[in-house]
């Protein structure tokens, strides 16, 4: 393409040569591309040009064109005679510009003069050029980006998707092959629950269904897949939401991982987990861990059971916590032992049991960390009590044996015969192996090797080859009498008398446990130098290498053999005087530290932190060289890493302060520029002044407090403090600390932030006064003012806080909720008032009245008056209103109709009991007095029986008009409450019966009255009197309503501690209608006709049933009869 530009440009423009260079922007070099006309090289002097350097690179650096038609006197020409001998007139330059960025140069030399419609051509070429330069750079720079992404996500060991916002695969990367066993097009199309179990797919997807709602990311998502044969397969899939240029989601791109394998060993982990706390469990010995504090971490179940400790008593307490102080020293001091020795240490020990003292036989280890310092120390003890009082036993009884083998008292001694039967048995042999003579001698010397060297048949093995060879010499684990193991060197030789007969064996076994014992603390020590971290390396006094660690061949790429190739210690120098002043300090037996520059084997360079020093023999002489070398490399970035943040805390726009708080006056050690902005004060007028009080501080502000107390307690805190400026002004700025400790947890330094905050103080006081003039005008009005959502469920959005006045609920209560409001409304009200609501937007106000919940429970009436806000195109923001409360006007109101029902009620009853009283008075009088007037004018002439007719009838109306009285005054004393309950004993069939009998005496019709009871008696307490009331109205009232020769049922029974009362009659029955009102005073049934009667006496029944606190019911059919049902607690005893 350039190479096109620069030919048309020639034939175009009559140039004699076109060139373009392009900017190697990290060199900053603009670098000859192509060259077409005289010359076509693209090497030589302009080849590259810095920028700024020679006619090119100054039209680079300048970013301006530059035209001459007198290329010959053009100072910006070096080679004038070049010019000159090519007939070079003119020359023209312009500088490839894309979007403010310098990509290149393109210029021409002419041999005529440069019009201006020619440079003016060039420059657009120029323009075009640069633009089509640009767009081959990006897309030279994407095919790559793609092809880096492309190598990426193939060379993953990761599964790289993408799904569409129906989480269908759109992409799927070629390594789903490797871990699901499906080819990336057979995926396509499907979603990631069709590839697992139903089961599991329905668990991912209630998982994930709330993420996809919420586009958020996701990560470590677990889900157990479908592998293409069969077997599962665990992955952790990672996500992120994708959406297009236009905000709108597009689905999800991400990466699953296979874990089935981790999962695995999690599982597997577990199992040894509990194998290790089965064995931690069952082993028969003691076993501990302590903190080097000698604070219990671990006891295991048969220390638990040895000394009647259970984990929960024991851990966390010290050893001084547990047993006596004595005791307790002991196990201190050879704790401390281990520690400080750091190696595995034996001990015996004492400690108490309810029987005495018993002695332990107690090994000691070490833990340690990574770091290899020692954090625990681990103990097993063994209860050698029983084995240590055998011991002193036979010291005693072969106290003179032992003496006459003192001098090989570190040996066992002892003959065999042919056999390998012992025969003989020293001191020696009864200290290192633990058997006497007399338990020993006659037993096969086997018994001193273990089971399976027994079972491989060593012991005789040995004895041939001693036989055969003359000697038998062996280093081995051999077993004491205790069960114990030790290390010993063995050397069997065979004994022959004079004829060669082999008569038997000398052993001699001498105990190497010792020895072993440090062998493998020195194997210990070896693994420790070739597991650390730091280069690890010994040379003699030289610098030739004797010894190199794993980590000096990773950090030097050397092993000894090659470094001593390339000259010893010194290869790794960067520095050779340097090297040869380390080797002459530890020459004379000093000690060099420092930080140096060194080189690996490709020569590349290393920051090392270098400690050498030297090896002495016992005699104090140097015999090697030790150096040690900790990589600080990444060390070092970080710290160019700070110096970076450094000058990025000193270009903040916030103002930074630091102070010392370990200096007396906690006085500031730095500030930023910002600072000195903000404050006018330069930082040599600042440094060293008290903090937080520099800079004039007006002194008098409670923030202080919470700032000094802050700092006194090392803690955060942002407060807003009034300052003054170097030039007098006053300024708010909101100033947070934070403490900085050191290492060790000692408060060093403070850092604090400020910002001007001034307009932010000023609108704050403009917008407190407003709030203060509203919340007097709230809380001095009795209504609540609100406003609220003007749709949806109109929730409210603000409420004023003398709410809870009104109803106890705070005014956060509604805002948060948006329901809050609505369902506190009663149920019966809700509806309406929601309907009302509705209509709020065309009719643009409202007012309502319903009831709402208080907090206690009870419902409080609310009248609720509001109107619509609109906004200025129309569109309604909210609404506005206030509530009142007008529980006590509803009441008053529910009062008032009340008293008026009440007293409408009496009127009708006087009314009622007017109209009763002078219908039922009228006709017994009529009849007494018509009756008495007859007997005074014709007495004389009737006969004696006609005179008692009539003084019958007067006497029956007189007794009608006291029974109307009676049913009156007990109506009366019913109705106030006074009616007396006195019960007695009295037999109920017995009291019935009489009753009965008083009926039918008065009655002068011809009603059956039939009684009956299947009891003979019942005994019970009663008040007679109101029963005589129950059962007289109801038998009164069946014989009334009933015709002449019908029947009337009276039965008593028992049921369930009752007396059930029933009276039935084959009268004209109730209305079904008249039913309810049945037992009102002064009702009577719309069906009685002219059939006298109060409507009292069922009124009176039901008082007196109450009274008993039993129950009445009636059944009824028009034209058949009415039945009576009463039933009334049988009380045994009186109350």
């Amino acid at each position: 393409m350039m190479r096109g530009c620069t030919d048309a440009l020639v034939k175009h423009l009559g140039a004699a040569f076109a060139r373009i260079w392009i900017l190697n922007k990290e060199e900053q070099v603009l670098e000859l591309q192509v060259s077409s006309g005289i010359y076509t090289h693209t090497n030589g002097i302009h080849s590259r040009v810095a920028m700024g350097r020679l006619k090119i690179g100054l039209i680079a650096a300048e970013r301006k064109p530059h035209l001459t038609n007198s290329v010959q006197d053009d100072p910006r020409v070096n080679d004038k005679e070049w010019a000159k001998r090519e007939g070079m007139v003119a020359f023209g330059g312009y500088p490839l510009i894309v979007e403010g960025e310098i990509i290149g140069v393109i210029a021409l030399f002419s041999r005529q003069p440069l019009t201006e419609s020619t440079f003016t051509a060039l420059g657009i070429a120029a323009n075009e050029i640069a633009i089509g330069i640009k767009r081959k750079q990006t897309e030279v720079s994407l095919q790559e980006s793609e092809e880096r992404f492309r190598n990426l996500v193939e060379a993953s060991s990761d599964w790289v998707w993408e799904v569409d916002e129906n989480v269908v695969y759109t992409y799927v990367s070629p390594k789903v092959r490797e871990i699901l066993g499906y080819e990336p097009q057979e995926v396509l199309g499907k979603t990631p629950f069709e590839l697992m179990a139903p089961e599991e797919a329905e668990r991912v997807r209630k998982i994930f269904a709330p993420i996809a709602a919420l586009r958020q990311s996701f990560k470590c998502l677990e889900n157990t897949n479908l592998h293409q044969d069969g077997h599962l397969v665990v992955l952790e899939t990672n996500g992120v939401p994708i959406f297009d240029v236009e905000g709108k989601f597009c689905g999800y791109r991400g990466i699953d991982r296979d874990i089935t394998v981790r999962k695995q060993e999690a599982a597997k982990l577990w199992e040894t987990q509990q194998q290790l706390q089965a064995i931690l469990d069952n082993f028969p010995g003691l076993l501990y861990l302590l903190d080097t504090e000698n604070k219990y971490l671990l006891v295991n179940r048969h220390y638990e059971n040895i000394f009647n400790l259970n984990q929960d008593q024991v851990l966390g307490q010290s050893l001084y916590d547990i047993w006596p102080d004595d005791v307790a020293e002991t196990f201190v001091v050879n704790n401390f032992e281990v520690i400080a020795g750091g190696i595995p240490r034996e001990f015996e020990e004492v400690a108490p049991h309810p029987d005495g003292l018993h002695t332990y036989l107690s090994i000691k280890f070490p833990l340690k960390d990574v770091n290899g310092i020692t954090y625990a120390v681990c103990g097993i003890s063994t209860d050698i009590t029983d084995r240590k009082r055998a011991l002193e036993e036979l010291h005693q009884s072969e106290e003179y044996l032992r003496l006459l083998v003192e001098g090989v008292k570190d040996y066992a001694i002892y003959m065999l015969d042919p056999e390998g039967r012992v025969m003989s048995w020293n001191s020696g042999a009864e200290c290192i192996t633990g058997y006497q003579a007399s338990e020993i001698i006659g037993d096969d010397f086997c018994c001193f090797f273990r089971q399976e060297e027994i079972f491989n048949n060593i012991p005789k093995q040995q004895l041939e080859i001693a036989a055969a060879n003359g000697r038998c010499e062996c280093e081995s684990v051999f077993v004491r009498k205790d069960g114990s193991h030790f290390w010993a060197n063995c050397i069997l030789t065979p004994l022959h008398d004079e004829t060669g007969k082999l008569r038997g064996f000398s052993k001699v076994t001498r105990d190497i446990t010792e020895r072993k014992l440090a062998e493998k603390s020195l194997l210990r020590l070896q693994k420790a130098i070739e597991s650390t971290s730091d280069a690890i390396s010994i040379t003699d006094i030289a610098g030739k290498a004797i010894y190199v660690n794993p980590a000096f061949i990773e950090v030097f790429d050397y092993t000894g053999i090659q470094l001593n190739a390339h000259g010893g210690l010194s290869a790794n120098f960067r520095n050779q005087e340097l090297f040869n002043s380390v080797l002459k300090t530890v020459q004379r037996g000093q000690s060099w530290r420092g930080e140096v520059t060194m080189k690996t084997r490709s020569r590349e360079d290393v920051q090392i932190d270098l400690r050498t020093d030297a090896i002495k023999d016992a005699t104090g002489d140097i015999v090697a060289v030790i150096s040690i070398c900790t990589d600080i490399t990444q060390r070092k970035l970080i710290e160019e890493g700070l110096r970076l943040r450094d000058r990025a805390i000193a270009a903040s726009s916030n103002g930074i302060i630091i102070a010392d708080v370990t200096s007396p006056d906690s006085s500031i050690i730095y500030v930023n520029p910002a600072f000195e902005r903000m404050t006018g004060y330069s930082v040599a007028e600042v440094l060293g002044q008290h903090f937080p009080l520099a800079q004039g501080v007006d002194i008098n502000q409670s923030a202080l407090e919470e700032l000094r107390t802050a700092m006194e307690t090392g803690k955060d805190c942002t407060v807003i403090l009034r300052n003054h400026g170097k030039c007098g002004s006053i300024f708010w700025n909101e100033l947070s600390i934070s403490p900085v400790y050191d290492v060790y947890g000692c408060l060093t330094h403070y850092i604090g932030i400020q910002n001007d905050i001034t307009e932010r103080k000023q609108a704050e006081t403009a917008l407190l006064i407003s709030e203060q003039r509203l919340k007097y005008l709230l809380t001095a009005s009795p209504a609540v003012i609100y406003t609220s959502k003007a749709t949806e469920d109109f929730g409210a959005i603000f409420i004023s806080d003398n709410i809870k006045g009104m109803v106890s609920y705070e005014a956060r209560e509604f805002i948060e909720d948006s329901s809050f409001w609505y369902t506190h409304i009663h149920p019966e009200d809700a509806p309406a008032v929601l309907a009302k609501l509705s209509q709020v937007l065309e009719k643009k106000q409202y007012s309502l009245e319903y009831r709402f919940l208080h907090q206690d429970g009870t419902y409080r009436w609310v009248y609720d008056q509001g109107k619509v806000v609109w906004d200025e195109a129309g569109n309604p923001l909210e609404l506005v209103g206030y509530w009142a409360d007008i529980t006590s006007r509803k009441q008053l109101e529910q009062e008032l109709r009340v008293a008026l029902e009440k007293e409408k009620e009496l009127n009708e009853l006087k009314s009622r009991f007017i109209s009763m009283t002078s219908h039922e008075f009228r006709t017994p009088l009529s009849t007494i007095l018509s009756s008495s007037e007859l007997l005074e004018h014709y007495r004389y002439r009737w006969t004696q029986e006609k005179q008692l007719t009539h003084l019958r009838r007067i006497q029956t109306a007189v007794h009608r008009m006291t029974e109307m009285l009676d049913d009156i005054l007990v109506s009366g004393k019913a109705e106030a409450g006074k009616l007396e309950y006195r019960p007695l004993l009295l037999d109920l069939v017995k009291y019935c019966r009489q009753l009965v009998e008083e009926v039918r005496v008065n009655l002068r019709n011809k009603h059956l009255i039939s009684f009956s009871s299947e009891y003979e008696s019942i005994f019970c307490y009663m008040d007679d009197k109101l029963l005589g009331h129950i059962l007289c109205n109801l038998l009164s009232n069946a014989i009334k309503y009933s015709a002449n020769d019908s029947l009337v049922k009276f039965t008593l029974a028992c049921e369930c501690e009752l007396a059930v009362f029933e009276i039935q009659d084959q009268g004209i029955g109730i209305p079904e209608e008249d039913l309810p009102h049945l037992f009102e005073s002064f009702h009577r049934a719309r069906n009685v006709g002219n059939i006298l009667g109060t409507g009292l006496g069922l009124a009176i029944v039901k008082k007196c049933v109450d009274i008993y606190q039993g129950e009445i019911t009636v059944t009824s059919k028009i034209g058949i009869g009415t039945k009576f049902t009463v039933k009334i607690p049988l009380k045994k005893y009186p109350t």
